[in-house]
């Protein structure tokens, strides 16, 4: 993996170096030679395989695993774009029935089960009085 990160930012870095001016650009035009050569680069990568069998099986490997972990990510992701919104919303007071499993049983409990909060503080008596920034207490 070190390797593709490494070819992927030397890659990255060539393109972004300025291009010199046309007068010290090398001019390759598509001759026979270069033609010739394009060939023999593409015959060599062709038979690569045959004259290195142990790591095309463990490319051949890597990129069924990959391909693997690719579809499975995308499952899961699509599994999640599309569930059901029903269940991420908070139920409503009246119907929440919550399970508890202990080692021996489960129970089965209602909301109407659970006892109200003891607080006597309304909203009013939470929220502080206002008081401009502007104005500084000098004492």
């Amino acid at each position: 993996m070190k390797i593709i990160r490494t070819l992927v930012i030397v890659t990255a870095g060539a393109f972004l170096l300025p291009s010199p001016p046309d007068s010290q650009q090398a001019n390759i035009t598509p001759t026979p030679e270069l033609m010739a050569a394009a060939a023999n680069a593409a015959s060599d990568v062709g038979s690569f395989c045959n004259r290195q069998p142990a790591v095309c099986s463990t490319a051949s490997n890597l990129a069924g695993t990959l391909e693997a972990k690719a579809r499975y990510s995308i499952k899961l992701l699509y599994e999640w774009a599309n569930k059901d919104d029903a269940a991420a919303r908070p139920p409503k007071v009246g119907a929440v029935q919550t399970e508890v499993m202990l080692p021996q049983a489960s129970f089965q409990m209602a909301a109407a089960d659970v006892v109200p909060s003891q607080s006597t503080l309304k909203l009013e008596d939470i929220i502080p009085e206002w008081r401009d920034p502007m104005q500084v207490q000098r004492g």
